[in-house]
């Protein structure tokens, strides 16, 4: 990657997943997984708030492990007022 694009990306506050896919497979050796529906904050806030399943949490055990996992996890409150609280505040 040339200076002036290297640049570029590192001022990069946020990246859109298309340039994040094209990025992914041009410049590394590696795979791309985007969970529709997920924000920045999803996998360490809402989801372990909402309980349940959880994608994210599984993928990273099954490839740890090396066999497919799935959680349940236990909910700390209801996901109705998860899903506000991530409404009134995304962050």
């Amino acid at each position: 990657m040339d200076q002036e694009k290297w640049a570029h990306w590192l001022s990069l506050k946020t990246v859109l997943a298309c340039l994040a896919t094209d990025q992914c497979h041009t410049y590394l050796q590696s795979t791309l997984k985007i969970y529709e529906g997920e924000t920045h904050t999803s996998p360490l806030v809402e989801n372990p708030m909402r309980g349940g399943t959880d994608k994210l949490m599984d993928d990273i055990l099954s490839m740890v492990k090396g066999e497919e996992t799935i959680t349940v996890q236990y909910s700390l409150c209801p996901g109705f007022l998860v899903t506000l609280a991530a409404w009134v505040c995304p962050f």
